[in-house]
């Protein structure tokens, strides 16, 4: 809900005063219900600056809905592949910023309710994950393809939460079939099943060691791409 009387007249001023600016969001307070009492949530993303581009929005949505102004006329209608995806906003967000800058205003004027009547919030960590996969891979496939490498990494970030999710969850069958899939559509994709044998399965150290010895033997692994392994399989923190 908004709470702020001021809040549209505050974000059409500053859209008037940013005609680059196809559309913009503002700090949003959100809370989670829990046995009727608001508990505050902490925000997932915020952007890196006031005025931001399309590449920063790819990465990850810093824009809650209740937020959101779109400049008119920018988007005529809404592509039909848009209707299939388990969310409409970032796709919308991310179409409008194709055209212009996302502005930002560091003005807390609404509220976002988390609650099990949500149609996002029922969703585990890891089911949330794969919908935000499959929805950068539809997005991926029918947006501009200068943008392929930005949705390409952003799929990438997704992959390697869904690892450490699960190894943080000692689901380690689920964390290795992720890890497996992760390495299989980047820039590893020489690396195969044939490294996680049956030898390997009881021991996440091991795994991690096998895994970065021969991700640097065939120069598949990047500085980023071997720390990630080791916040995935090392054994205690």
């Amino acid at each position: 809900w908004w709470h702020s009387a001021d809040k549209l007249s505050t974000q059409i001023a500053f859209m008037e005063a940013n005609p680059d600016c196809t559309i913009s969001g503002h700090a949003v307070r959100r809370v989670r219900t829990h046995e009727g009492q608001e508990i505050e949530a902490p925000i997932d993303l915020r952007p890196p600056a006031q005025k931001t581009t399309v590449r920063n929005l790819i990465v990850g949505n810093y824009l809650q809905s209740c937020s959101v102004v779109c400049r008119g006329g920018i988007l005529p209608e809404i592509p039909t592949w848009v209707r299939g995806l388990s969310m409409g906003d970032w796709p919308l967000f991310i179409l409008h910023a194709l055209h212009g800058s996302v502005g930002y205003i560091d003005q807390c004027l609404a509220t976002y309710r988390l609650h099990k009547g949500g149609i996002w919030s029922p969703f585990d960590q890891s089911q949330a994950i794969r919908h935000l996969l499959q929805a950068l891979d539809v997005m991926r496939a029918n947006l501009p393809s200068e943008h392929q490498d930005d949705f390409a990494r952003s799929m990438r970030q997704q992959e390697c939460s869904l690892v450490i999710l699960y190894a943080d969850q000692d689901q380690l069958a689920l964390a290795r079939e992720a890890l497996q899939h992760f390495m299989q559509s980047g820039s590893a994709s020489t690396v195969g099943s044939e490294l996680i044998d049956a030898r390997l399965r009881d021991n996440p150290r091991t795994l991690h060691w096998h895994l970065r010895k021969a991700g640097g033997r065939h120069g598949l692994f990047s500085r980023e791409r071997h720390e990630w392994m080791k916040l995935a399989y090392m054994a205690s923190p």
